[in-house]
């Protein structure tokens, strides 16, 4: 069923003017009325991957007129080909159509498909546009929208990328159905770190991400659903807004969990989602912050009770390696010198920076 689509503008100073996110049910079948005012583009290449192109592809694709020529592009699925080799391949493809700087390549699919598709815009001919079209919870709220696009390279969760932001972003909550129950974990991951960092973006919001999020998650309330990804969608953009390149220790606080998630993931060569990753590691940030001092034993259960009541695991693996998670976590992006850099719970909603020596997760056993 189509819905006239919720409407949110993203505003950052690299673009002169905001980009749209429209987010609804059964916006596919209309994408290229919804892109056509953003773009001037003749040519579109859409990249998506070998789960979602048998699934949207050609209801995209049906949506542009005659004039309008497009192309697509299926990648293999999955975290381990984000990767140079299908960054190439898009390249190729772009190359082979012919497509010039005026021209659009379209990114659907989830996040290793809009971060790789991204970066390939950015860096074919020095930038052409970009249209999202995020098809899993966790693009939806996340990856889709700011403008960071990557590939992971030597083991490393996206450690080649660009800023480069999108000419609008198409949120269809229809397609979140076709979504395995492990799909949309992944994304509640992402959602449960937004209601940890509410109050930074909107000193007014009260906790209202949290309360939502208390009485759990389901697809079949579809107007709390766009509700609560509408919601997210709107913090993120005020921290992007603020900080478009993470040069003001401002956009950081949106890697809370982070620093343990991006080498959870990477010591298990990717197979640990990265949403569920992210809530393992807001369980880490938590029980740092209650060894500290940061926080009491009330908003320490509470955070931890947000994220078990959306069905999140929060223990660490098994048999983990604690020197080999901490050599990962030496390496991410937001580390300054040999300090890791994490963002601790002050309070619900509330957040702040702390560079702590390693092994700090020794804190949290």
């Amino acid at each position: 069923m189509r819905q006239t689509p919720e409407k949110l503008a993203v505003k950052t100073r690299s673009c002169a003017s905001s980009y749209p996110v429209f987010i609804g049910a059964g916006l596919l079948g209309n994408a290229y009325s919804l892109i056509a005012p953003h773009t001037s583009a003749q040519k579109f290449l859409i990249v998506a991957d070998s789960h979602t192109a048998p699934l949207f592809l050609d209801e995209v694709t049906s949506s542009f007129p005659k004039d309008r020529k497009t192309f697509s592009l299926i990648l293999p699925a999955g975290e381990r080909h984000k990767s140079f080799s299908s960054l190439k391949r898009i390249w190729e493809k772009a190359g082979t159509l012919g497509l010039k700087r005026t021209d659009c390549i379209i990114a659907l699919g989830g996040g290793v498909v809009g971060d790789i598709t991204g970066f390939a815009a950015a860096t074919y001919m020095r930038g052409v546009d970009f249209v999202q079209i995020p098809t899993t919870l966790l693009a939806m709220v996340d990856s889709s929208v700011g403008g960071k696009t990557a590939i992971d390279f030597a083991r490393t969760k996206n450690l080649i990328g660009a800023f480069y932001q999108p000419q609008a972003v198409i949120a269809d909550i229809a397609a979140l159905h076709t979504l395995p129950h492990k799909e949309i974990l992944n994304g509640l991951g992402e959602i449960a770190k937004y209601a940890f960092i509410e109050n930074i973006a909107d000193a007014n919001g009260k906790g209202i991400l949290w309360q939502k999020l208390k009485k759990g998650f389901s697809l079949k309330d579809t107007a709390r659903t766009t509700a609560i990804i509408k919601t997210c969608v709107a913090l993120k953009a005020k921290f992007v807004k603020d900080d478009e390149h993470d040069t003001k220790d401002r956009r950081i606080f949106l890697n809370f969990g982070h620093t343990t998630a991006h080498a959870l993931e990477s010591l298990a060569n990717f197979k640990l989602s990265h949403g569920q990753a992210v809530a393992i590691g807001s369980k880490v940030a938590f029980d740092i912050a209650l060894k500290k001092g940061l926080i009491d034993a009330a908003t320490h259960a509470e955070g931890i009770d947000l994220l078990k009541g959306l069905g999140l695991e929060t223990n660490l693996p098994k048999g983990m390696d604690m020197a080999a998670l901490n050599s990962f976590m030496l390496k991410d992006k937001k580390n300054k010198g040999d300090s890791l850099r994490f963002i601790l719970p002050t309070a619900l909603g509330k957040a702040e920076i702390f560079d702590l020596q390693p092994p700090t997760l020794n804190l949290s056993l």
